[in-house]
């Protein structure tokens, strides 16, 4: 066979060879069959080409063999040494972050507690030097905050059941500055009632009356028996023949609260009349 034939020939064997490798690994990609079906085909294609060629092709297949063997086992998720690209794949598909600098404030915690006119801020602040507490955008408080680990804050004198923006923003020892998400706070103000009665114990047919004052209240009632009532004040009478818990319950927009009085309640004592 002349140098031209064999020349073809081999080229022919190289693309066959090749273009049957890139099959197996699109076919058989992630699978553990693509490294047999690759190696078994390859082996075929070798023992050809090193009979037709002497061993000159049979080295050239055998070292792309090794090459594209190991990109089907990459590509199954396998280490192998002849494909270096394999752990450079499996290592760029995510990123690195790096943790806080050491010293720096950390972000950890924040919450509040509101009545009707005052909003309690608790924020963790270790690390930082210094603070600044921020309500709707304006600096009310601020401090040194070395050597804490938290602090808390009380706004006082605030509007009835309005929001409020609150922010921390802190610096460390470089001046970097660290600041939390805002945090609306709500102050909630429910009902609140002074509700009593003048006689804890009667004695049928006896009567007994209930008092109560309120505040932030919009409706008022009275269970048992009695029903709607002032939510501001007010007196009642009542006369029950059995010991009764007596609960007053008032409601706003922000909800409802209730309120309990009780009244024990005795039979008279039955004495003997001698006519």
């Amino acid at each position: 066979m002349n140098l031209f034939k064999k020349s073809s020939l081999w080229k022919l064997i190289a693309a066959i060879f090749t273009l049957s490798l890139h099959a197996h690994i699109a076919e058989a990609k992630g699978t553990g069959i693509a490294t047999f079906l690759g190696i078994f085909i390859s082996i075929v294609l070798i023992v050809i080409g090193t009979v037709l060629s002497g061993g000159l092709l049979g080295g050239i297949l055998l070292q792309q063999t090794a090459a594209l063997v190991g990109q089907i086992q990459c590509q199954a998720g396998q280490n192998n040494a002849f494909f270096t690209g394999c752990s450079d794949q499996a290592s760029s598909g995510g990123s690195t972050q790096q943790a806080g600098t050491p010293g720096s404030p950390v972000l950890l915690n924040e919450n509040y507690t509101a009545t009707c006119n005052s909003v309690s801020l608790t924020y963790d602040v270790s690390g930082a030097n210094q603070y600044g507490i921020y309500r709707d955008g304006n600096l009310i408080n601020q401090g040194s905050a070395q050597g804490l680990s938290k602090i808390i804050y009380t706004d006082s004198n605030l509007n009835k059941q309005a929001t409020y923006a609150y922010q921390l923003i802190m610096t460390d020892n470089q001046g970097t500055q660290f600041q939390y998400p805002v945090m609306n706070a709500y102050t909630k103000c429910l009902s609140q009632c002074s509700f009593t009665t003048n006689k804890s114990e009667i004695i049928t047919p006896a009567q007994a009356t209930l008092s109560w004052s309120c505040q932030d209240a919009n409706s008022c009632a009275i269970s048992p028996g009695v029903g709607s009532v002032n939510p501001q004040t007010g007196q009642t009478t009542v006369a029950p023949t059995a010991s009764t818990t007596y609960i007053l319950t008032c409601s706003n927009i922000d909800g409802e609260t209730s309120f309990s009085t009780n009244i024990n309640v005795k039979k008279p004592k039955l004495e003997e009349v001698i006519p």
